[in-house]
């Protein structure tokens, strides 16, 4: 019988305090729209991998699931498990995870999971500091065992190693910062359920028009802005203005302190700790300094161009190759997103890429940015990655892919973005945005896309023009479109 030392055991049951009290745990009232699909598979069997920032929302939305288990569910609490793999106490633990579970088993439940009638809810939060996480849980999928679990991690290629044999046994979800609609629901917690739903409907039937190669139904769903009263409007409207300015990190807007205060708060304490733990160490990087470096650059040039020569010129790489290494890595850690040019049947493009900031609210930090006297370029750069970004999302929403990269259009005229639904549903768009209004001359260019790709129709994001055109170009005001993914 193993024998837990003091620190191991007062560290669990610290975590899991619901084994001794019937007290909730104190977490936010607030939850995002990825907490009901959680809830909804509740009742049935599954292994979860949570990928996403540090710092986005994932501990929390853990622990909202445990209140939810014990207090709407009414699980008995010896059935639910936490540990969190970074804690300091688990250090001098060679087998992070099997230990952990040695002793639930032993001191807490009573029996061994693979004995349990019921279903047992197992959390594990920062699994990558222990690779054998995945080990365990192949065996558990592999014995059809009675579990439902979410494992989270801050990094995709961290969490990912050793999983080669487990897969198509672990169901893939990404939560990064959020999205355009939380923010909305967060500003307006009397109308929220009112907002997710507009928002359900409108990612609905833009899939559907996609699927089907006609605009229409997703044109028809536009009129529910019509439904809604000036004021609601122009709540949607300003929350965009914040939402260029703060991004989807949770912390830029819970609590009394002001955008300037959390934006020094990040730059002094959270954006190196960040960098050491889910970029330089995971990866291996030997400069860390460069990373840092690395990570500014395309702060300041998010939805721009780069080519690898400059990046290895301002940095002083030895070689293009270490370049990619380290752009790998923040990608890696959803840090930045790249865009390359789209060519026809997959190949690659070796033209260069755009660079995206992973999140507008953290790339504005990193500059010092307050967000006034924004240049028409400035705001436009900040429009397009949010704009970006919410693609990536809409992609991953239909197949469940994780991506790190995009594709835009090149050739005599250029589309920010091609949203690429090809082996889904058959279907390329391109995606122009323009920080204010979409006139003849950029309808006229999208048209030529949407004739050489194929398209259904093209989409210009703008200011507050709303429609279609006769050619089958959808002029829509940004705020719809990212209510819309």
């Amino acid at each position: 019988m193993p024998i837990y030392n003091v620190d191991f055991t007062k560290g669990i049951n610290a975590e899991n305090p619901w084994w001794f009290t019937k007290e909730s745990l104190d977490v936010p009232a607030f939850t995002r729209s990825d907490y009901d699909h959680y809830v909804e598979e509740f009742s049935e069997a599954k292994i979860n991998v949570l990928l996403g920032p540090r710092r986005c929302g994932k501990t929390t939305i853990i622990k909202q699931l445990i209140n939810n288990l014990l207090l709407v569910q009414k699980i008995d609490p010896k059935r639910i498990l936490f540990m969190s793999l970074d804690r300091p106490f688990l250090e001098l633990q060679p087998q992070k995870l099997p230990a952990i579970i040695n002793y639930y088993e032993e001191k807490i439940l009573g029996h061994s999971i693979q004995d349990s009638k019921e279903l047992i809810y197992l959390f594990v939060d920062e699994a990558h500091y222990d690779l054998l996480w995945s080990r365990v849980f192949k065996q558990y999928a592999d014995q059809n065992l009675p579990i439902y679990a979410i494992i989270s991690g801050s990094s995709a290629s961290s969490i990912y190693q050793g999983q080669e044999s487990a897969a198509g046994r672990f169901h893939i979800h990404q939560m990064v910062t959020m999205k355009f609609r939380d923010v909305v629901r967060w500003n307006n917690p009397e109308k929220q359920e009112k907002i997710k739903e507009i928002s359900k409907k409108l990612r609905g039937a833009l899939l559907n028009s996609i699927k089907n190669k006609n605009p229409s139904e997703y044109v028809r769903s536009l009129s529910i802005f019509s439904t809604l009263s000036n004021s609601e409007l122009d709540l949607i409207k300003k929350s965009l203005e914040e939402y260029l300015l703060k991004g989807g990190y949770p912390e830029f807007y819970s609590g009394s302190k002001s955008w300037k205060e959390n934006s020094r708060h990040y730059q002094t304490d959270v954006f190196d700790v960040i960098l050491q733990k889910d970029v330089v160490t995971i990866s291996n990087l030997r400069q860390p300094p460069k990373v840092r470096t690395l990570l500014v650059l395309i702060a300041q040039n998010t939805a721009k161009m780069l080519t690898r020569e400059k990046i290895r010129e301002s940095l002083g790489f030895q070689s293009a190759i270490t370049v990619d290494q380290y752009v790998d890595a923040l990608a890696e850690a959803f840090l930045i997103r790249t865009s390359v040019k789209y060519k026809p049947g997959g190949y690659p493009s070796t033209k260069p890429k755009k660079y995206y900031a992973g999140d507008n609210g953290l790339r504005n930090s990193i500059l010092s940015l307050d967000g006034s006297n924004l240049s028409a370029e400035e705001r436009g750069a900040l429009l397009e990655t949010a704009v970006f970004n919410h693609c990536l999302r809409l992609q991953f929403h239909v197949d469940r892919t994780l991506r790190t990269e995009g594709k835009f259009w090149e050739d005599e005229t250029e589309k920010d973005i091609i949203l690429d639904f090809v082996e889904n549903f058959g279907v390329a768009l391109p995606v122009e945005v323009k920080n204010g209004h979409g006139g003849q001359e950029d309808i006229k260019a999208t048209k030529i896309v949407v004739n050489k790709l194929g398209s259904p129709f093209g989409i210009i994001i703008c200011n507050d023009q709303m429609g279609l055109t006769e050619n089958k170009i959808l002029l829509l005001p940004a705020w719809a479109f990212l209510l819309s993914c």
